[in-house]
């Protein structure tokens, strides 16, 4: 039986080299059947120069991050949408675990566990929130969908800047939609991160994450705790005390940020 096509959707915004990177691990995935379209919001350094040779669509959609994923899903072709950030790189197997998921499982979401990779000190800080998450529920977010399902949720909603992988993730729950989740991972690069980049991330993201908050109040109440989440996997930070002291510093930062 012939593979169901995938479209995967990039939402861009002067990304560098890393689109490229991304661009290379998807078309060198073991799922043939893939299309890649490119949602780039006025980037003004070359990052796309790189692709113009490639198979990839490329679309010039002046948005924010939640309406070039639904601009790209409303251009896409394939039966299966999958959403991917330019900073991330796919482990050969992902889109095929995926698709098979779906099938075997009668996923209408699936969750692909995230792997943070970074040089610098804060961001492998950052990196370790990534391994203290991993598959707790109401904090991994779905990002490959089976298309009819994420037209039946309507799509991110695009008046949220912050938490709208989430928000789209607890309405695929509230619908009574059923998410899997696959082993191979997504390497979230977060390169030579300063701690500057991270401060300012928090900034930008403080600003509209309670938008978020206020529309999932009551879903959010029932995740575990962070503090009490940190409580049982101590064995994370225990295992790296120089990250982890700064990981913490982070953690607090972030709180007075988003207050």
């Amino acid at each position: 039986m012939e593979k169901p096509p995938v479209s995967v959707i990039i939402p861009t915004f002067n990304s560098g080299r890393s689109v490229v990177r991304c661009v290379d691990s998807i078309l060198a995935q073991s799922y043939e059947h893939i299309e890649v379209i490119i949602v780039d919001n006025n980037s003004t350094d070359d990052s796309l120069h790189d692709l113009a040779a490639s198979p990839v669509r490329i679309v010039a959609w002046p948005s924010k991050r939640a309406e070039a994923r639904n601009r790209g899903a409303g251009l896409a072709e394939g039966q299966f949408l999958f959403h991917v950030d330019a900073d991330m790189e796919l482990t050969p197997r992902v889109v095929e675990e995926c698709v098979d998921c779906c099938f075997q499982q009668s996923a209408d979401a699936v969750i692909v566990p995230e792997v943070s990779s970074g040089r610098g000190y804060w961001a492998q800080c950052v990196g370790l929130q990534k391994t203290i998450v991993e598959g707790v529920a109401g904090y991994e977010a779905a990002r490959f969908y089976r298309r009819n399902s994420f037209e039946k949720i309507g799509g991110y909603d695009p008046g949220l800047e912050a938490g709208e992988d989430f928000d789209l993730h607890y309405r695929t729950e509230d619908h009574g939609l059923k998410v899997g989740r696959i082993k191979s991972a997504i390497m979230h690069h977060q390169e030579d991160a300063s701690f500057s980049d991270i401060v300012h991330k928090f900034q930008y993201y403080g600003r509209t994450v309670n938008n978020y908050r206020k529309k999932q109040r009551d879903r959010l109440s029932r995740n575990p705790p962070f503090l009490s989440l940190l409580a049982r996997r101590w064995q994370v930070l225990a295992m790296d005390p120089p990250h982890a002291v700064g990981f913490v510093a982070l953690l607090l930062i972030e709180y007075v940020a988003q207050r």
